[in-house]
């Protein structure tokens, strides 16, 4: 299952404002950009660029996993950011889980 539509970010503009003024986070496999918004709940928005993985198939799978690990730790997060998560280098399923949730606890959002 995927994350709720009130948790996505889904207009360019929206990606842009965090890409633009967010805070950056590194990990080994992946990086943050975070930024505060005026709403009670988190947004997020996942992206997989092509040079890094060729196919669309493991883009998709990459972004369901991450999409997965956020959704069941959602109720964990303080609210009221817009997050950016994006794929450096690629990584097996767990790894990129365990990152993910590292970055999120260096960020304090968990």
């Amino acid at each position: 299952m995927a994350l709720n539509k009130n948790n996505r970010l889904k207009k360019l503009s929206d990606f842009q404002g965090v890409f633009k003024k967010g805070k950056a986070i590194g990990a080994n496999f992946l990086f943050i950009k975070i930024k505060r918004n005026n709403l009670s709940v988190n947004r997020f928005g996942l992206t997989v660029s092509a040079k890094i993985i060729k196919t669309a198939v493991g883009r998709n799978k990459v972004k369901r996993a991450l999409s997965e690990t956020i959704r069941f730790d959602l109720s964990l997060m303080k609210g009221g950011y817009d997050v950016v998560i994006g794929l450096r280098r690629p990584g097996s399923i767990p790894e990129l889980k365990e990152d993910l949730l590292k970055s999120l606890k260096k960020s304090e959002i968990i």
